[in-house]
């Protein structure tokens, strides 16, 4: 299962549809992504949640009982998203996360993201999100997330990477 993240190179992130790509978009703003390349792995642990930390306070939370205990997850970071943002525009690299094996997620796995401090009389709910890849229209388009204000995070629940 394959799930595309993007991380924030400030801090941010997005959801994709086909393959999940999680990322943040700020509509009429580019803050910059990156090209670096690189992975992280977690190994799912029994009796307790696992955390996968994506850098810059972005973070998969795996809940016990979501994933199978020993389940590899990895994610792999670098490059910029392509398609049609319709408004909106990325402000993180993409971050794919696979797990093995396929098809190993039996319940709801939270992407969270912190963001950057929104100008004074926006509020951040409005600028941040996580959206979704049509891989046959090329367009993002929004996924359900939600803004939490006591932690300044964009929380998204996942229920499968693809």
């Amino acid at each position: 299962m394959r799930l595309r993240v993007l991380a924030i190179v400030g801090l941010v992130a997005i959801v994709v549809a086909g393959a999940f790509v999680a990322h943040f978009v700020v509509p009429s703003m580019h803050l910059g992504t990156s090209t670096s390349s690189g992975s992280i792995s977690t190994t799912v642990l029994s009796g307790q949640a696992t955390t996968l930390d994506l850098g810059r306070g972005a973070v998969l939370i795996i809940p016990l009982g979501a994933m199978p205990p020993g389940t590899k997850v990895r994610a792999k970071f670098g490059g910029e998203p392509l398609g049609n943002w319709n408004q909106m525009k990325p402000i993180a690299p993409p971050i794919e996360l696979v797990s093995d094996p396929p098809n190993a997620i039996h319940g709801l796995l939270t992407l969270e993201f912190p963001v950057p401090a929104a100008s004074a009389g926006v509020d951040p709910a409005d600028l941040y999100g996580v959206s979704t890849f049509d891989q046959a229209t090329q367009t993002w388009i929004p996924y359900t997330s939600t803004f939490d204000r006591a932690r300044n995070k964009v929380v998204a629940l996942i229920p499968h990477f693809s």
